[in-house]
Order: structure tokens, then sequence, then C-alpha cells
């Protein structure tokens, strides 16, 4: 299953529900494994100042570059809970964005 949650705590919800799924028939069973493998990105006010920067210029170049909210994971996942200003790259329409909760 492919979850996306918006606040830590519903990890912690959508896990436990998760782990008490039973099968609703005798004769099988149900194993489930895994867990969350990325945080959740963030929108900080290190990622704002930084989204800053590439705005105008790509106004220069005759584009808007949008802020938008994917609820995609990424390599953003890993480096915006660390703290780390994050912006995140090309979205599925081929458009530059910058996500934002």
């Amino acid at each position: 299953m492919d979850v996306r949650i918006a606040r830590k705590a519903d990890g912690a919800r959508m896990e436990r529900k998760f782990a008490a799924l039973k099968a609703a028939d005798k004769r099988c069973s149900l194993a489930v494994t895994g867990g969350i493998n990325r945080r959740r990105w963030r929108r900080t006010r290190g990622t704002v100042r930084l989204y800053g920067r590439p705005a105008p210029l790509a106004t220069e170049l005759g584009f808007t570059l949008d802020e938008a909210a994917t609820g995609g994971a990424s390599d953003g996942n890993f480096t915006s809970p660390l703290g780390i200003p994050t912006l995140d790259g090309m979205g599925g329409c081929g458009r530059w964005r910058a996500r934002a909760t």
C-alpha cells in the first residue's frame, strides 16, 4: 500500500490500523510488513526563502515557477525533515514546482 500522510500523528494512526487488519476468510492469513519509509515534507521558512531565489529567474526565462502541494514522495522527504531548505523538482506535468503544505 502507498499511503500519504499530511500530519506526523497520522502516520502512527495508519500503522496501527494496518497492523490490526485480519483476513476475512479463516483459511487465509494476512501478514503486514513494512512501514513508513519517508517522513513528510514540510514547508519551512528556509524553503520559502530558497524558493524566492529561482522564482525571479524563471520569470526572466518566460515562465512562472509555481508553488504547489503534490502529495508525492521524493528525495525531498529525506532532506526537509532534517531542516534543510528543500525545493522539490519537476512535477508530473513537466513543470517546475516547489511543494507546499
